[in-house]
């Protein structure tokens, strides 16, 4: 495994235990999502007739760090 892949398989990791409590999937993505600044986390909410809301997350930089501090159980 290359040093790239092994980063983005423990970055993954995290984010699904992070994400654990919130009913979305998650999908990190292999390349940003927007153009414009690579560097920077971008994460949108995308619908798939297949799989339903999941969160799509590009980490950015190596120094990055995505987290959820809060969710919101009213919600469905």
């Amino acid at each position: 495994m290359s040093t790239r892949n092994a980063e983005r398989a423990l970055a993954r990791s995290r984010l699904q235990t992070s994400f654990s409590s919130v009913p979305l999937g998650l999908k990190l993505v292999g390349a940003p999502i927007a153009s414009g600044n690579a560097s920077i986390v971008q994460m949108d909410i995308n619908k798939s007739l297949r799989f339903g809301e999941y969160f799509r997350i590009w980490l950015g930089g190596s120094d990055n760090e995505v987290e959820v501090l809060a969710t919101d159980s009213a919600l469905p």
